[in-house]
């Protein structure tokens, strides 16, 4: 069973209008990482662990592979995305190359069940670690 995170954009240096240091604020992203692989994404020992994180997220990216690492995952993939490349291929790559998307061809794609995921359980713990 494979387990899927994504990643959006994150500022660093202020959480709740107040400033932190770097240390603070190294380890509260630690923290939120281990939240969101044991409790977001409940990764349970063994499993795969498929991340979508843009480049921007890289620093994140890394702290929920280690924390899935640590919590037993048998591996962990991150699938790295770039809108500025994205833009770039969309309007120079030859038609051809999107052939296969169009003809509704998503064999090579992998298939994840996002109704396991339970946002509810992440907000409360979040709650229950910030507040």
């Amino acid at each position: 069973m494979e387990k899927l995170v994504e990643q959006g954009n994150m500022e660093h240096g202020n959480v709740a209008g107040g400033s932190m240091d770097s240390g603070t604020m190294e380890k509260l992203l630690d923290k939120y990482a281990k939240l969101v692989v044991c409790t977001g994404v409940n990764l349970q020992k063994g499993q795969l662990l498929v991340v979508n994180a843009p480049i921007e997220c890289a620093d994140f990216a890394r702290r929920i592979a280690g924390a899935a690492f640590t919590a037993g995952a048998r591996d962990v993939k991150v699938n790295w995305s770039d809108e500025q490349f994205a833009r770039i291929r969309l309007e120079e790559a030859a038609a051809e190359v999107f052939d296969e998307f169009l003809r509704g061809d998503y064999t090579n794609q992998e298939q994840i069940d996002l109704a396991q995921y339970d946002i509810r359980t992440v907000v409360d713990k979040f709650e229950e670690l910030f507040t």
